[in-house]
């Protein structure tokens, strides 16, 4: 039997087909495209960037302490914005904190973006949080990616911190060894190989 994703799919597929040959047949040849240089696309996609971090912002109400992510305390603190509103809210958010890797992730952007906003209150609640929250490792491989990366990125920050500091029991070196050993061999593999996890026909399924 057919699964609905498959035949959405495959009709899909013959829409596009049909348009394509409908397209040959009348002779509509599309215009060139234009080249555009690595350094507009860069361009580009840094205005992209500060669009989304700005509406971010735009869109935080100060009042409002039951809604913000840490993507969104991210953002404001990157801007030097709502500071009063990013520091209750961080702390309320994650009290206590879940999401695993999709905790550890934002978090780690946080603490980088948020360097110049953050006091020695709101970095002691931070390293708190890292000494006693175990996020869950997941077992996929876009989810190991999100793990040890964060933590490459968290302990990098703090290099001298030794086991006691961290909710694994290693310390920063440990720590930053483990993340690099799995970094490299995951990149080997992906860019010899291809990512088996998206390269597999039936991953949505």
């Amino acid at each position: 039997m057919i699964s609905p994703y498959r035949l959405l799919h495959f009709t899909r597929c013959l829409a596009v087909a049909a348009i394509l040959v409908g397209s040959s047949v009348n002779g509509d040849d599309s215009p060139p495209v234009a080249e555009i240089s690595e350094a507009d696309l860069v361009h580009q996609y840094r205005e992209r960037c500060d669009y989304v971090i700005d509406q971010t912002v735009a869109n935080t109400d100060p009042n409002d302490l039951t809604r913000g992510s840490n993507f969104t305390i991210a953002a404001n603190l990157f801007r030097g914005a709502n500071l009063d509103w990013a520091r209750e809210r961080l702390r309320l958010s994650n009290d206590p904190p879940t999401g695993a890797m999709f905790w550890m992730h934002p978090m780690a952007l946080l603490m980088h973006v948020g360097r110049e906003e953050l006091n020695e209150d709101d970095w002691a609640f931070i390293r708190e949080l890292w000494r006693t929250y175990f996020p869950y490792r997941g077992d996929t491989e876009n989810h190991w990616v999100m793990y040890y990366v964060s933590l490459y990125l968290v302990a990098e920050m703090f290099p001298d911190a030794g086991p006691e500091a961290w909710y694994n029991g290693k310390s920063s070196v440990e720590i930053m060894a483990d993340a690099k050993e799995f970094i490299l061999d995951w990149m080997r593999i992906t860019t010899s190989y291809g990512q088996g996890e998206y390269d597999s026909p039936n991953y949505i399924e």
